[in-house]
């Protein structure tokens, strides 16, 4: 019997690769539980709340600022966008993309190297605030 609905669950990992688990366990499709329904459906009513609130605006213009002040950093360039958006991604001279990212997210910030190119992405949302700007340029590497 073939899995019917293949997931991340239903498949083994290992150094041969990825395959069903034998047995029934390939059949199993997990379940969320009503607690684990209940705290998703109240945070996406949390986050449209903000959004209603004016969190997209923030965003955009928190994505601005970062922009901005990363552009003013000597060793950084930003990747130009042709509209607004809440996604900032920059190079550091000198710096693999994933080396950067490591060296943020051991700092407490989490960015993502953008596989294929040397670009690291910085993505703004609802919750970030100027401090967490603040952060991410004080770690950069050519801050040292």
């Amino acid at each position: 019997l073939g899995t019917p609905w293949p997931w991340y669950l239903s498949k083994q990992r290992g150094a041969a690769g990825v395959s069903d688990w034998p047995g029934a366990r390939r059949l199993d499709a997990s379940t969320l539980g009503m607690t684990s329904l209940a705290g998703i459906v109240a945070s996406l009513a949390w986050q449209k709340a903000r959004w209603d609130e004016g969190g997209g605006a923030h965003a955009a213009r928190l994505a601005a600022t970062l922009r901005a002040r990363l552009s003013a950093q000597v060793g950084v360039r930003v990747v130009e966008v042709p509209s607004p958006s809440t996604l900032v991604s920059f190079v550091v001279e000198g710096a693999s993309a994933p080396s950067v990212s490591h060296r943020l997210e051991q700092r407490g910030v989490l960015v993502r190297p953008i596989p294929g190119v040397e670009y690291v992405r910085a993505a703004v949302g609802l919750w970030n605030d100027e401090s967490d700007v603040d952060r991410l340029l004080a770690a950069l590497p050519s801050s040292d």
